[in-house]
């Protein structure tokens, strides 16, 4: 299931993801809380997503809607957070993130202040920074 975090900036979409996700949870949370933040002219939307200890994995027909959302997106996001210990998951972001012009980092569930610093800061600093 995905749960939408608070306490980021509007330009951020932050979600937690627990148990096994599910298509249904893509379509009933996820895709509604990036089409409103596109709607409100978020334009490019950061993500922020959290797999943390209570997350199970992906059912088959999630891995299908992960991608749709993405590429239906494909020229709206802006940087990507993953924060997971999870090592497929991590690997794989990091195999696609070649692929992407959007900044995309993977941080370890013990390092989530850090992304969450890292995907809140205005654009400018963090070009600067790197």
């Amino acid at each position: 299931m995905f749960h939408i975090m608070s306490d980021f900036p509007d330009d951020v979409l932050a979600v937690r993801a627990t148990g096994k996700v599910s298509a249904q949870d893509y379509n009933a949370i996820l895709v509604p809380a990036v089409e409103a933040r596109l709607k409100a002219g978020h334009r490019p939307l950061k993500v922020l997503i959290h797999m943390g200890e209570d997350f199970e994995g992906y059912q088959a027909g999630a891995m299908v809607e992960d991608a749709r959302l993405g590429f239906q997106h494909l020229k709206e996001w802006g940087r990507i957070a993953v924060v997971t210990d999870v090592a497929w998951i991590r690997d794989m972001t990091n195999l696609f993130r070649v692929f992407l012009k959007q900044p995309v980092k993977v941080f370890f569930n013990a390092d989530f202040a850090q992304a969450k610093t890292w995907i809140s800061q205005d654009d400018a600093k963090v070009q600067a920074a790197e």
